[in-house]
This record gives C-alpha cells, structure tokens and sequence, in this order.
C-alpha cells in the first residue's frame, strides 16, 4: 500500500455487611472498600424509611451514548484515532441490597456507534497532500458489556433517591466494516476490512437520581461511564495479498439517559 495511507489500530466479591461501628480489622486496601467508606457518610444523610432489609432494584435503561477520548477522536489518520459517534445506549441493572443502603449489583449494557467516514476521508487528505482523491465508507461500532459491583442506593426524601455504582467485568466490542479507495500519482489502493470482534476488561461508574412514583416504581436520570481495550486481530484482502492486523483500541464512552425502575420486596 502507498505511504500515503496508514491504517489505524485494530486496535464479588462478596461485600460483608458494614456494620455501624467498623473496627481495623474490616479495613484493607481494596479500591471498592474504599469507595464505599468514603460514600458513608453521604449516605448517613438519608431518610431511608427505617429497616428495609433485602430489597432488590431492576432498572431498564435507554438513553444517548456518548464516545470519548480516542475512540472518538477524528483528524489523525493514525491506529489510534477510532471516528466513533454518538448513537443508542440500551442496558438493565439489578441491585440486591442486604441492609438499607449498601448491596451488590449487576449492568447488562448494548451500545450502538457511528463511524464517522467522512472525518476519515477528510483525514486522509490533509494528512497527505499527494492524495488526489480519496473515498472511505463504514458500518458501525457495537459494544456489549456486562459488570458486577458494589451499590449504594440511599433515600433523600419520601419521593427521591440516587444510586451509585462501581463495576468490572467483561466487554465484547464490534468493530464496524470499512471500505477505503485512496489515489495518488502511483495509482490507487484499495482496502476492504471486515466487521471483527475484539474481547476485553471492563470498568462501568455510574449515578441515578430517581423520582419515586409510587412504592413499587420510580423513574430516575442517569450517567454511566464505560471503559474497554479490546483486542482485535484483523485478516484482511489488499490486493494482490491477505494481511493480518493485530492490536488493541482504548473504547470509552458516556452514556446518558432515562430508567424504569421496579422496586422488589418492600
């Protein structure tokens, strides 16, 4: 292939229950323990209606997902630059909570992206002024997540409460197929790279405010931030030879929206 052309990368725990007096022996140097001693407090402040024990939370979400960082960025014709745009967020997450504010959680997440070709295409000239003419086309970006973690949910009043979450687990991302035509003055190449999927960690942080509409039911506005780094390994045709393709992408992504909420075993 010309120089004048660069591909871009293909590129719980069990949480015991924390008692109102914790002694030393409770602490160690989790990450997820700490973040739940550091929200106590803040969940001091709440008029829960007193001993609620073992309730569970379904949301169902839908909403805007939003991409950052290098997944989203545009303007390198670089491995690293992904062209993602905005697109659908769809998910669910289910909430155990052992003692009033303090549970395990789980996030079922599908997130939709856009290719931005045209930024693409835009990249390539003026990334290279010996193109004379240059012609790229793509599908889109699927993201499935699912994660497991620490939650507290605390009431603020008869009718409001948040949710926080903290979560891991395990991405599965789709890359989009992707048709790239480039001409200079030694001709033109030509590139077809197939849809392929990529697997990876994945972290999910996320907060609600939820309206209660009744016992049973509530309503709430979200923003949940996403993280993978997939790996892919790409077999391409370029004519006249197969290639083969192999690296990881940084995804990340916002999503935010709306949830129905079905409050379990009041």
């Amino acid at each position: 292939m010309s120089q004048c052309f660069t591909l871009y990368h293909i590129g719980s725990q069990n949480i015991k229950l924390m008692k109102k007096q914790i002694t030393n022996n409770h602490l160690n140097k989790s990450p997820i323990l700490l973040f739940l001693l550091f929200l106590l407090p803040i969940a001091g402040y709440s008029q829960l209606k007193g001993g609620l024990e073992d309730f569970k939370l379904l949301d169902i979400k839908i909403g805007y997902s939003i991409p950052v960082g290098n997944y989203a960025s545009t303007g390198k014709n670089d491995f690293e630059s992904g062209y993602a745009k905005p697109g659908l967020a769809l998910g669910a997450g289910y909430y155990h909570m052992f003692r009033d504010v303090i549970g395990l959680g789980g996030s079922l997440g599908l997130n939709f992206h856009g290719y931005d070709a045209a930024a693409r295409q835009r990249a390539i000239y003026e990334n290279d002024p010996t193109v004379t003419e240059a012609f790229v086309e793509g599908s889109r970006y699927t993201n499935l997540t699912l994660t497991v973690g620490p939650v507290i949910n605390a009431r603020l009043s008869e009718n409001l409460s948040f949710l926080l979450h903290l979560e891991a687990g395990a991405m599965i991302a789709f890359r989009p197929e992707q048709e790239f035509s480039i001409t200079n003055q030694q001709g033109t190449n030509s590139l077809s790279l197939e849809s392929i999927t990529g697997t990876s960690f994945a972290a999910n942080f996320g907060i609600a405010f939820r309206y209660h509409a009744t016992e049973r039911t509530g309503f709430s506005l979200f923003a949940d931030y996403f993280y993978g780094n997939p790996k892919y390994d790409y077999l391409t045709y370029q004519f006249p030879n197969w290639i083969e393709i192999k690296g990881n992408q940084d995804v990340m992504f916002i999503n935010v929206g709306m949830s129905l909420t079905y409050i379990i075993g009041y």
